[in-house]
């Protein structure tokens, strides 16, 4: 079972990029997703900022193409804002 911070992080992805839920796992990445767009990734990236209430830099963002990616960077913003 997924722990509350998947479940939201799957729901924000599965909305942003207007695909079902189940196919957001740990091989989604931008190459094999025909909704992760420009568009949808920036909807992403902004729906993820305001749910945990954080801002990515510019090399973080480059590096949000896959949900692998995305969860990895979003634990480490959330860590450190806790310090």
């Amino acid at each position: 079972m997924k722990n509350s911070f998947e479940q939201k992080l799957i729901l924000i992805i599965s909305k942003s990029l207007k695909i079902s839920k189940n196919k957001v796992n740990i091989n989604l990445n931008h190459k094999n997703c025909k909704n992760w767009d420009s568009f949808n990734f920036l909807t992403l990236i902004t729906n993820i900022e305001k749910s945990f209430k954080i801002k990515f830099n510019y090399k973080e963002m480059i590096r949000l193409n896959s949900y692998k990616n995305i969860k990895t960077i979003l634990k480490k913003k959330l860590y450190e804002k806790k310090k």
